[in-house]
């Protein structure tokens, strides 16, 4: 059975925030904007959008429990559709210093971690986690309980780190047509 979080649904914005130390002591930041929202039914959908002044789609991922299908919707014209299995849960990552990758907590899975307390992060109480592994990283998230939503992450390593954060959050059931795969887009499909 595919996994889903039921009757929480939400609209709301996010931003990555990536900060790597470079030379002479500077920083280079480089920033990822984009919107997230759930259904009452547990369809998901995460848009990266370019955040400049003429704002647009870069790309959509849709997880859709309900139809059993994942996909990746880049621009408007190519799809990349993933297993139909839904053992085969694709994961987002992220980079470490020494080449490798570790993967980011996510509300459909268990929760990881050591639990740190409490607090609130856009006016919803949430659950903090985090898990060090000295030398190689610090992973620290808030959950909302209430939403089952991760609302704040912090990844930090000797080199980088990356803050996440969901704001601007809307208690609203989005429309199911934006988690389907556009018909036009059907024959740049691509299965892994």
């Amino acid at each position: 059975m595919w996994q889903r979080v039921e009757s929480k649904p939400y609209h709301a914005r996010y931003e990555w925030i990536h900060s790597t130390k470079g030379p002479n002591e500077g920083v280079l930041e480089q920033r990822e904007v984009g919107i997230c929202c759930r259904d009452s039914e547990g369809r998901e959908r995460i848009e990266t959008r370019t955040g400049s002044e003429f704002d647009r789609l870069e790309s959509a991922e849709i997880y859709d429990p309900v139809s059993e299908l994942e996909f990746i919707l880049i621009g408007d014209s190519q799809v990349i559709q993933f297993s139909p299995d839904p053992s085969a849960f694709s994961a987002h990552t992220i980079g470490l210093d020494d080449g490798s990758a570790i993967v980011l907590p996510d509300v459909r899975q268990e929760r990881i971690g050591q639990y740190v307390g409490q607090k609130e992060v856009e006016g919803m109480m949430c659950n903090g986690y985090k898990i060090v592994r000295e030398g190689r990283y610090k992973l620290e998230y808030w959950l909302s309980t209430d939403l089952e939503q991760i609302l704040r992450m912090t990844i930090s390593t000797e080199s980088r780190k990356s803050e996440y954060r969901v704001f601007d959050i809307h208690r609203v059931n989005s429309d199911k047509s934006i988690f389907a795969m556009p018909q036009r887009s059907q024959e740049h499909l691509i299965c892994l």
